[in-house]
């Protein structure tokens, strides 16, 4: 995916992957960028909006609350709740930073780790 614009105000760079994002969106991304406990960059994608970080979940909207290794996923239908900034979580937390994780683990245990998994794409 192509990264069409990059801020670079922040302690971190924001990379944006769309060339359509509200103004409130694009602040809270400044903010965000900013945070200590953020690690390399943020990532902005097509579906970029302003809320609280998670899934869009606005009234009928489908998502995905994908799960972590191992765990099931949820497809998911929204409410719209304003109060929640009509979104929901959005999936498994890490346990591990990604380059940790490919250190650890090889492509033997990625196989028996995920061993009986299917993917459906409807």
């Amino acid at each position: 995916m192509l990264i069409l614009k990059q801020i670079t105000k922040g302690k971190v760079p924001v990379k944006i992957y769309t060339d359509d994002i509200e103004h409130e969106a694009y602040q809270q991304l400044l903010n965000i960028s900013q945070l200590p406990i953020i690690y390399s960059h943020v990532a902005a994608m097509p579906d970029v909006y302003f809320g609280k970080g998670a899934i869009r979940a606005g009234v009928d909207e489908i998502g995905i609350i994908p799960g972590s290794m191992g765990a099931k996923s949820f497809i998911v239908q929204g409410k719209g709740n304003k109060e929640s900034f009509c979104s929901c979580s959005h999936g498994a937390g890490r346990k591990m930073r990604r380059g940790k994780a490919k250190r650890h683990f090889s492509v033997d245990d990625m196989v028996a780790q995920t061993e009986g998994v299917v993917c459906v794409r409807g």
